[in-house]
């Protein structure tokens, strides 16, 4: 479902790599990974973390990808974000999500380690410089380079962003902090609606859902974010769960009680 979603905001013509079908994959790469122990989980996600950045440079030189049938197997495994990789992501954020992050103990010191993680990758990407050639492609730190680098810093702030998020919805600015919390219970449809309101937007003042700089042109910002989180604010408040997110879990329960009887 998360693939077919995503194709279908693809089809919007909106110029975004869109992320679902990377999503979509990734997910159903991690079912073996859901009944492994926490320290297994975390052993695969630096495993991959090292290992693939190393095949990446080749497989994405590969002539390919500047065929047809290479731009759309582009689009719709969303290898914009190659699974491969994030696949690492995905499997530090599961071990993440079994941590007790319940006590605030905890929350620091995963806070403290993905800091350092990134502190490190960000100092040593402007104390040892990527190199030429193969191996510069390898260490690069670049945003989305899907260098080593970049995947440790990267990875390494997300998880401390994650924990620094769950200390502050600890104190009274949880209620503060609100707004944001509805939109983020609801992701899938958030993610989903932007890109739909993008493309009705530019339809609308553009002619046109492709001209990326012409919408950029109509200072969409703020009014999208601010409609997005009210939206959704006011959709938790008297809805509850997110329409898309009530979707899949309606579509995929019955599948998914099935398998645990």
């Amino acid at each position: 479902m998360l693939w077919v979603i995503g194709i279908a905001l693809i089809l919007t013509g909106v110029p975004v790599y869109v992320i679902l079908p990377a999503y979509a994959i990734l997910f159903a790469a991690a079912i073996p990974f859901v009944r492994v122990r926490t320290a297994t989980l975390w052993v695969w996600a630096v495993a991959v973390a090292l290992i693939v950045p190393w095949l990446l440079p080749p497989i994405e030189a590969a002539p390919f990808w500047d065929t047809a049938p290479g731009e759309a197997v582009f689009l719709l495994t969303g290898w914009a974000y190659p699974a491969p990789l994030w696949l690492a992501f995905l499997l530090a954020g599961m071990a993440v999500g079994r941590l007790d992050l319940a006590r605030a103990g905890v929350l620091w010191v995963t806070a403290g380690a993905g800091l350092v993680t990134a502190a490190v990758a960000e100092t040593l990407a402007v104390v040892v410089p990527a190199p030429d050639g193969y191996l510069g492609q390898v260490w690069r730190a670049s945003g989305h380079s899907g260098g080593i680098l970049e995947v440790w810093g990267s990875g390494g702030f997300a998880i401390a962003i994650i924990a620094l998020c769950v200390l502050l919805c600890r104190t009274i600015l949880r209620a503060v902090v609100l707004p944001i919390r509805t939109l983020g219970a609801m992701p899938l449809t958030a993610y989903s609606a932007q890109i739909v309101v993008w493309a009705v937007w530019a339809l609308i003042a553009l002619g046109t859902t492709s001209d990326l700089f012409g919408f950029r042109a109509l200072n969409p910002f703020w009014p999208m974010t601010l409609g997005i989180i009210a939206a959704c604010f006011a959709w938790a408040l008297l809805l509850g769960r997110g329409p898309l997110e009530r979707l899949v879990d309606t579509v995929s329960r019955p599948r998914a009680d099935r398998l645990a009887r």
